[in-house]
Order: structure tokens, then sequence, then C-alpha cells
């Protein structure tokens, strides 16, 4: 087995040891599905499905083994499945489960194995595997390597990070900053801790305290006006022609100055770029505006991700699902693939009506996210290209990703 960065996985303990880096935190009492590509040589790790054990049915399970059996559909696809929870009567229910599903024929299950958690040194056993197949000897059971060591890890322990203990944890670095003050974005205000509840270089000064530094505050005045102007710019956009073109210009051209002053480690809240920063965060709550930013964004992943880490935290509303939505897209390529899914996680929980949400959630099971980010990237040039802007690659919108 390899995973997508081509280290090789040799038996179901190395994947094991890898989830924790995979989702950013250590799974328990979860159903873990991995889809895999079968080549005829090797077996290409695909996306990673996790659901929580507690409650789950036959309805669950057939609908996590049906968003992944839709993965690179007749391209050799196979799914592990891994049970992870030291409750023996939830395992051994949850095994039927899957037992069941496999048997009436919908998907192409390579086994199943149960582990009572991810631990170092702990047991991993196979459940069950296919009638006729003939498992390795490691595929029947053995020991979970070192966490520490795991491929998926390498990047984490690069930035100093580690996973976080659990899922609520994980997804506390998306939670609003609530009153904190931010030093600023440039390149090492956000450097990676094991605690990223909160972005490192920020301190709690009180409730309803505005986010700000020297040159600017993101409070609540500032984002309001923000919108205001975003709207006018979205109007203008939808009716076109020349001020549409302008206001285009407008959005992208803070969009692209505000992400350069980042990659240029010169800061925006506390920097001359600021403007932009507020630019930015204004086109987020306007559909029109959020897909003429996209191409951008995704073109500057680093930076859009520290950026975007920022106003997740500040945005409400529409602009904080879009913020979710856009910070997905560049986690990966940024390096913080394992925050991709809880960015996700979040936007649905928070906003189940978003279409954006649910267009990316579908998408990167049943394509992979360099497809879903090539479709996002094509649909956020047809807007310049509707618009008549020069130089504008003909390819609508983002939601042509459903396409």
């Amino acid at each position: 087995m390899t995973d997508s960065t081509e280290h090789t996985l040799h038996t179901p303990g190395d994947l094991i040891a890898n989830l924790p880096a995979v989702f950013g935190f250590f799974p328990e009492d979860s159903l873990v599905l991995a889809a895999f590509l079968d080549d005829g040589v090797r077996f290409a790790l695909g996306p990673v499905l996790r659901v929580d054990l507690r409650p789950v049915d036959a309805e669950a399970v057939e609908s996590a083994l049906g968003s992944l059996g839709a993965y690179r559909a007749g391209d050799g696809r196979v799914i592990a499945a891994f049970v992870i929870t030291a409750d023996a009567a939830e395992r051994d229910r949850v095994c039927e489960l899957l037992f069941a599903a496999s048997r009436a024929g919908d998907v192409d299950l390579l086994g199943c194995w149960s582990a009572e958690g991810v631990l170092a040194g702990g047991s991993y056993e196979l459940e069950f595997c296919p009638p006729g197949a003939e498992p390795l000897d490691d595929w029947y059971g053995g020991r979970i390597p070192e966490v520490v060591a795991a491929a998926a890890m390498a990047p984490l322990l690069r930035r100093g990070e580690l996973p976080e203990p659990d899922r609520e944890a994980a997804l506390e670095f998306f939670a609003p900053l609530a009153g904190r003050e931010i030093d600023d974005v440039a390149p090492g205000a956000a450097a990676g801790t094991r605690a990223v509840g909160a972005v490192a270089g920020t301190r709690a000064v009180g409730g309803g305290a505005p986010v700000a530094g020297p040159a600017g505050v993101l409070d609540d005045v500032v984002l309001a006006a923000a919108a205001e102007r975003a709207r006018g710019l979205a109007a203008a956009m939808r009716r076109g022609g020349a001020a549409g073109r302008a206001a285009y210009g407008a959005v992208v051209g803070a969009a692209e100055r505000a992400l350069d002053a980042v990659s240029q480690g010169r800061g925006l809240v506390r920097g001359s770029f600021f403007e932009d920063l507020v630019c930015l965060a204004g086109a987020l709550g306007e559909t029109h505006l959020r897909d003429a930013v996209a191409a951008t964004v995704l073109d500057h992943p680093e930076a859009a991700e520290r950026v975007l880490a920022v106003l997740v935290r500040v945005l409400s509303g529409e602009a904080r699902a879009n913020a979710l939505c856009l910070y997905s897209l560049v986690a990966g390529p940024a390096g913080h693939g394992h925050r991709v899914a809880a960015a996700l996680a979040v936007a649905r929980t928070e906003f189940p009506a978003h279409r954006l949400t649910r267009l990316l959630s579908e998408a990167q099971l049943r394509c992979g996210p360099e497809v879903v980010a090539e479709r996002v990237r094509r649909g956020s040039r047809q807007v310049a290209e509707r618009l008549g802007v020069a130089g504008a690659d003909p390819a609508g919108g983002i939601d042509g990703l459903a396409a």
C-alpha cells in the first residue's frame, strides 16, 4: 500500500499509525474507511473517511461506504475498514453491519480490521475479508508501530506540531477568536504548536475586545463597513460592463496584494496592506466576490492558509462558511492536510444549507483534492471571462465543480 505522497504502508498497522496525522487527532470510537486504487501492482491510498460509532446504524454505514464507493469508480477501487473502539460489543455490532454491507455486493471491501485505539504497541486484528481472499501474514494481525514515526506525521513534526488528543480539540482550531488580539498574519505569527485553538502570537484581552494591531482593527464596525462595500462591488459585478470589470479588479487586486504581503513576510494587520485584508474579509461574504478571488487564493496556498486561519475566526455567517471552504482547499497544499476535513466538518455543522460546503464535501470524496482544486480554479476564472477581463482564461462560478 502507498499513500498519496508515495510512502509505503506495508501492513494495516502502518495505516492505523498514520491516522492521527491524517485526521489531526487520535480517533476513538470510530469507523474509519480508506479508499484505495488497485493498479495491479500496488494499492494507492485515496480519501479516508471517519464516522462516529455512537450512534451508528446500518444506514450510516451504507451511506459512508457509498460516499467512498463513488471515488474513481471503475478504476480498480477497493475500501479498507477499521473499527477503532475499546467496546467489544460495539466493535462486533459494527463489524456485523460492515460484513452485511460487503456481502450485499455494493462495495469491494479489501478487509475489516479492529483495534482498541491508536496506540504504539497496541494490537490490531483482521475481523473478516472477502471470501476466497488470502491475506498476507501481517494482515491477520500485529502491533501498531510508533505513531510519531508514521510517514504522515513528518510534515507536522517539521512545524513543531502534534495531533490533538481528540476530535473536539481539533475542531477548536476554527473556534471564533472572541476577544483576542492578533499581533499579525506574517509568517511566524501563525506558527503551529500542539495547542492550536488560538493563533500563536495571540493573547486573550477580555470579552468583546477587538481583533487588533497598531495599524488597524478588525472589529464589528470595520467588518460591517467591509461587508457594505462588498455588496456594492458584487452588485457592480452582476451588472457587468466597465463597472463590473473595475469591481473585479478591485477585489482580486486586494486579495493579490494581501497574499503577496504575507508571502514576503510583511504582514497585514500592522502593515500597509490592512485595507486589502479588510477588502478580502468583506469579499468572503458575497458569492460573486468569493468566486472571483478563489483562483488567487488557490495560487497562494501557504499565504492563504495563514490569512484564512485568522479570518475564519473573525467572520460570521456566510463569510465564515466561505472562509472555511476556501481554507479546506488551501490547507493541503500548504502542508496542513490534517485540517481539511475539520474545516468542512465545522462548516457542515454550523451551516448545513451552505451549497459550497456540500459540494466540496462530496467532491473531495468522489474526485480527490487535486481535481477539486482545479475545478474551483476553472470556475473562478470563468468569472473574469464572463466580465471580459483582459487575459482571462475561458473556462459559471465555483459551483461548476459539481459538473
